[in-house]
This record gives structure tokens, C-alpha cells and sequence, in this order.
């Protein structure tokens, strides 16, 4: 498990249902942070992931890798994209270092968080 990635993927959002700041990563969904600001929700979602990889280590945390065709809770997609959108996805994939269905995954809590999709603000003109 690469504990590295995980981290670099991790975004940090405001939820007003716990009103407080959230960090998570959207391929390891066992280390959440919580905090008044950004800062200590990171500082949290770090000790957390810290206590999953020593879990991990010890063989306490079991987890599946996402490239396994067998997960429950996905779906297969074969898409055609603009050749815009897949540099811009493959400079994502290289800046992460992960795979293409992590990247999908990133942009989805990312813009989930960004509040586009529930129409909460407005998307850019």
C-alpha cells in the first residue's frame, strides 16, 4: 500500500453537516481528518493515516488494491475524451503518481467538495 500517495491525494474541504474542516483521500477512505482549520484537519487526517499504516504493517488492516476487477462498489467505463482532456488527466496521473481510475476518483471527491456538482456555486464561464 502506498501510504505516500494516499497522502498526496488527500483533499481538504469544509463540511457543514460537522462543521468543521475534512481531509481525506479518495483511494483510502480508513484515514479521515477532522479539525477547525485546514491545518489541524491535516495535522489529524496524518495521525490517522499513521495509525493505518502501522495497522497495516502489523497486519491488522486488510485492504484491496483498486486495480482489482473484483471490488464491489465500481463501475467499468470505456469513455472517449477530448485530447485536452486526457493530457490534462495523464499530467494529473504523473503529478500524483497514480493510476488513471485514481485520478477519476480525486477529481470526483474533488469536485464533489468544490460544490459544482450540488449547484451550491456556480461553475466557471
Amino acid at each position: 500500500m502506498n501510504f505516500q500517495r494516499i497522502a498526496r491525494m488527500a483533499i481538504c474541504y469544509w463540511s457543514e453537516e460537522d462543521q468543521s474542516y475534512i481531509v481525506k483521500s479518495p483511494i483510502f477512505g480508513n484515514a479521515v481528518g477532522l479539525g477547525a482549520t485546514p491545518e489541524e484537519a491535516r495535522n489529524s487526517f496524518d495521525a490517522s493515516l499513521a495509525g493505518a499504516r502501522e495497522a497495516f504493517e502489523q497486519g491488522k488492516l486488510v485492504t484491496v488494491q483498486s486495480s482489482d476487477s473484483n471490488l464491489t462498489n465500481t463501475i467499468s467505463m470505456q469513455v472517449e475524451v477530448q485530447s485536452r482532456t486526457d493530457r490534462t488527466l495523464h499530467r494529473l496521473m504523473k503529478k500524483l503518481d497514480c493510476s488513471q481510475d485514481e485520478a477519476i476518483d480525486y477529481l470526483a471527491l474533488f469536485f464533489e467538495h468544490a460544490r459544482l456538482i450540488d449547484g451550491k456555486i456556480s461553475s466557471p464561464t
